[in-house]
C-alpha cells in the first residue's frame, strides 16, 4: 500500500494484476494456458518432493487404533530445537 495506509492506484492496478495471475492457474500451480493445451500432452514430467509436515500428520491419521473426535484437525508443529540447527539444503542435494 502507499505507505499511509491508502491504496493508490498503482496498489489497486497490481492487486489486480496478481488476482488475474492467480485466476489463471491450474491446481497444479501451471498457467492453464500451458497445463490444458492439448499440444502439450506428453511434455510434462513428475518430480517427487517429500513434505515432513505433511508425512507426520500421515503416520498419525493412519496409526493403529486413531479415531479423531468429531471435528478434530490435525496440523504438524515443527520441533526441532535451536542446538540442532538445520543444514543449508543446497549442501545436502550436492552429496
Amino acid at each position: 500500500m502507499g505507505g499511509d495506509g491508502d491504496w493508490t492506484v498503482k496498489d489497486r492496478l497490481l492487486a489486480l494484476a496478481f488476482t488475474t495471475y492467480e485466476d489463471g492457474l491450474c491446481s497444479c500451480g501451471y498457467a492453464q494456458h500451458i497445463c490444458h493445451h492439448p499440444e502439450n500432452d506428453g511434455y510434462f514430467d513428475v518430480d517427487t518432493t517429500v513434505c515432513y509436515a505433511a508425512a507426520a500428520v500421515e503416520i498419525h491419521r493412519n496409526a493403529e487404533g486413531y479415531k479423531p473426535d468429531p471435528g478434530e484437525q490435525l496440523g504438524a508443529v515443527y520441533t526441532r530445537e535451536s542446538t540442532n540447527p538445520l543444514p543449508v539444503l543446497d549442501a545436502i542435494q550436492k552429496t
